[in-house]
């Protein structure tokens, strides 16, 4: 289920060749197979393959029968313990019972057998598939775990050395696949009581044995900052790095039990002269580029930096910026993007300058008619007194910048550990981390001091002047006004799909357990749809990305046709949406608004080149029936999901 969902990020077809593992491994070095999806850790058969991915760990405990007397099997001499072919633990076992006789097996099966049949005294293998076989049997009780005696396995993704394209495409492909979403594909084959892998990244990260014994070798590791980049990273009263960066390290510090130093710089340049050097191991917020890949390596994302012009309330400001030629726009020379906004927006005068401030005065000055900046960076410059006749625009034309660690080319093994690191940072974290950073409510009215002293001022001024404050307070009101829009445009951002503008994932989520709190006081029936889109891979292929992304549009536009006002449709990712259809009479309710969208995707939608047909399969979680939580209703709706998928597709299905 992972690669089937990394084949869907990716959009690269995938095809499984069930064998075995044996036989597997020589197929790979022989070109026959591209990919070995999961092998246990065993550097005596890596022989000319390559981890390309570490995809799970499994642990193994010694199981043994619960009518025998084993009381210990390191000291009892004639113990026979049975092991898979598999297991990459076999020399840490032979150390552990050096007299102990090792039989090896070919399925947990049979060792499950040879313990009933007196035949051994106990095996070794993963407790999640244990539980599994010995659930399955109705044999959980005939068994017990030995207390004390764990073995730990790295499950990688292999490939063959020299296939470095296809490194590079595994792994960006797993790094789109969020852990929330690895966290739900693990609840679908693992019951409670199993405890899973991916469910303990959110306090602490489950190194392999290798990778904790590198960090052991690196205790401190030193990451570049700047000094003066409020909020993202600066240096307080007290000399310490603050800002957001400083937050990350610390969240990842804490998860991977990892020491990441910030080490602030007032100098980019100077910063990335000493990187090159190896001075540094890590840089913050670095642009990927190709000059840069001889010396350093490039983490998944952890931040997304949007771009924001700060002008004059009557500058001349259009929707793009390439509808404003001739304008004067600052930026700090440090950013890269310097290079790129001449580029493309070479019919305006680009002003470098060393720092937010500097450019402000700029403007304040007529000296420039913008500044550009990125809305965490402007954030503060908009609460400050001096700018208060400034405001903020946010053009549709600039990219969106996802912000990268940088780590050094020699340190491959930091990259590995920092990126499990990276994928624990949820939603959730980045919200906490906005919050804290990013406030920007603006207080309407004025200082009170201010106000006294602007009282005893005009006390003494004539009619005009008074009202010629009357006119600048509106002024200023005015422009809290059109401040306070913007702040409302940011967090709608925040909540919805850049694209369809339909509420995203976690907008849907929070409207969801509001609304199981509001169902559950009334006894009341809600549904929630998950539908996931048939046919839209074909188009996408057939018109390219700029059509799919038309055809999701229209798409969003019907589904919302479908619904009350009073319903949620969101964009739950690529080509799934979710509907939550709130205060249901009866599950019939939901059955029709499932009907009405079928019908509707008979008709062929109309694209900017011509007409394209889509279906979908929708599967329908109703509570209370089918769960009391969000999670179990997700859960339960993609199931349902999933089986109209084998079943045909476009059609829907209730569990019940």
């Amino acid at each position: 289920d992972l690669w089937r969902l990394w084949s869907k990020k990716t959009g690269v077809a995938i095809s499984f060749v069930p064998n075995q593992s044996e036989d597997s491994l020589a197929y790979l070095r022989k070109g026959r197979i591209d990919v070995q999806m999961a092998q246990v850790e065993n550097a005596d058969k890596f022989t000319g393959l390559k981890p390309a991915y570490h995809l799970y760990n499994i642990y193994s405990s010694l199981f043994y029968g619960s009518q025998s007397d084993l009381t210990d099997p390191v000291q009892q001499k004639n113990a026979t313990l049975g092991l898979l072919h598999t297991a990459g633990f076999c020399s840490q076992l032979r150390q552990q019972f050096p007299d102990a006789q090792i039989k090896v097996f070919t399925t947990v099966d049979q060792m499950i057998e040879a313990v009933l049949k007196n035949q051994l005294t106990g095996f070794l293998a993963s407790d999640v598939i244990v539980h599994s076989r010995l659930s399955q049997n109705s044999s959980k009780d005939v068994f017990k775990v030995f207390p004390g005696i764990r073995y730990e396995s790295a499950v990688y993704s292999l490939i063959r050395t020299d296939d470095k394209e296809l490194y590079q495409t595994i792994q960006q492909g797993f790094s789109q696949i969020s852990l929330d979403e690895m966290i739900e594909i693990e609840n679908r084959w693992l019951d409670k009581e199993t405890g899973g892998y991916y469910q303990t990244f959110r306090d602490k990260v489950p190194l392999t044995v290798a990778e904790r014994q590198w960090l052991n070798q690196h205790q401190q590791i030193r990451v570049g900052v700047m000094s003066d980049w409020r909020p993202v990273e600066f240096v307080d009263e007290n000399g310490e790095a603050q800002g957001i960066t400083s937050d990350v390290l610390k969240l990842l510090n804490q998860r991977l039990d990892i020491q990441l130093v910030p080490q602030p710089y007032s100098d980019w340049e100077l910063l990335l002269q000493d990187y090159k050097a190896g001075k540094l191991q890590m840089v913050a917020n670095i642009s990927d580029l190709p000059e840069r890949r001889s010396f350093s390596a490039f983490s998944m994302d952890y931040w997304t930096l949007q771009w924001i012009m700060l002008g004059k309330h009557d500058a001349r400001f259009e929707a793009k910026v390439a509808q404003m030629p001739g304008q004067r726009i600052a930026i700090m020379r440090e950013y890269q993007f310097v290079k790129q906004l001449k580029k493309d927006f070479s019919q305006h005068q680009v002003i470098e300058v060393d720092s937010l401030n500097d450019g402000l005065e700029m403007v304040v000055a007529g000296k420039a008619d913008f500044v550009l900046d990125t809305v965490v960076a402007s954030g503060i410059a908009m609460r400050d007194p001096r700018y208060v006749n400034l405001r903020a625009y946010l053009p549709t034309d600039l990219p969106v910048y996802p912000s990268y660690f940088g780590v050094h080319k020699d340190l491959p093994e930091l990259l590995v550990i920092l990126n499990k690191g990276i994928k624990t940072i949820s939603d959730a974290d980045r919200k906490n981390l906005q919050d804290k950073w990013l406030n920007l409510e603006i207080k309407q009215g004025l200082d009170q001091n201010r106000v006294v002293t602007l009282v005893l001022q005009i006390a003494g001024l004539s009619l005009v002047v008074i009202i010629g404050f009357l006119i600048w307070n509106f002024s200023l009101r005015r422009e809290v006004n059109l401040r306070r829009k913007v702040e409302e445009k940011m967090r709608f951002m925040a909540g919805h799909d850049d694209l369809t503008q339909l509420p995203n994932r976690s907008l849907l989520i929070e409207r969801l357990q509001t609304a199981l709190h509001q169902h559950a006081r009334h006894n009341e029936m809600l549904a929630l749809m998950f539908i996931d889109l048939d046919g839209f891979k074909q188009v996408n292929d057939q018109y390219g990305h700029d059509l799919g992304d038309e055809m999701l549009v229209k798409l969003s536009a019907l589904l919302s046709h479908c619904v009350r006002k009073t319903d949620t449709v969101a964009r739950f990712g690529g080509d799934e949406f979710v509907i939550l259809l709130t205060g249901l009479v009866d599950k019939d309710d939901a059955a029709i608004v499932a009907e009405k969208i079928l019908l509707y995707l008979q008709e062929p939608l109309g694209l900017s080149v011509g007409q394209a047909t889509v279906g979908a399969s929708i599967g329908i979680a109703i509570y209370p029936h089918d769960g009391t939580d969000a999670t179990t209703l997700l859960k339960s709706a993609d199931k349902l999901m999933y089986q109209v998928k084998q079943q045909g597709k476009s059609q829907y299905r209730f569990s019940r």
